[in-house]
């Protein structure tokens, strides 16, 4: 099932993907209605400020494990699907335990295998982005709380510091006796 051709498509970024798996990645997902797909070569094409936030990531082995975090630090909602040669397949476990969400053999992917890694990868990167939404308000109208108690606390501070001063001096002033 595709996402809703009404809604934004889904943003990939391919990174570092050779050329093989660039032209089976457009192939399969290039259709706009449903799938933005970008190719960046390296991680220096990767600055947030470059391009829309992706939904999922692909992310060649060639480019490194080491990649994994700087991904996560720019883009923590992405998920990120790690392309494994055949001969890398050992290495799983330890893109997986290192931050990847998942991971494909170049050689045994399908269409409906990218395109299911994808739209499940995609989904939980929108809850991720909801759920952040939905506390970033709940942040801000506790910080308005705060600060309206804050500026009431104050003022009744200086109402209360008002009415506690020592009355004046000519109050205690000595009485004439009569007499």
């Amino acid at each position: 099932m595709y996402p809703s051709p009404t809604t934004a498509p889904t943003t990939i970024l391919c990174l570092a993907c050779e050329t093989a798996s660039e032209a089976l990645v457009y192939q399969w997902l290039g259709d706009s209605a449903y799938f933005r797909v970008e190719f960046v070569e390296n991680l220096d094409g990767c600055r947030p400020g470059n391009r829309p936030i992706p939904d999922v990531i692909l992310l060649d082995s060639r480019a490194g494990s080491g990649s994994l975090a700087t991904l996560s630090s720019q883009w923590p909602t992405a998920g990120v699907v790690v392309l494994l040669e055949p001969t890398q397949a050992e290495d799983a476990m330890t893109w997986l335990t290192e931050g990847a969400d998942d991971y494909l053999i170049k050689t045994q992917v399908t269409q409906v295998r990218l395109t299911h890694t994808v739209q499940q990868l995609a989904l939980r990167a929108q809850t991720i982005a909801q759920r952040v939404e939905a506390c970033t308000a709940e942040l801000r109208q506790a910080k308005e709380t705060a600060e309206a108690a804050n500026r009431l606390k104050d003022r009744l501070i200086a109402d209360l510091g008002h009415d506690l001063r020592p009355p004046p001096q000519q109050y205690f002033a000595p009485q004439p006796t009569a007499g």
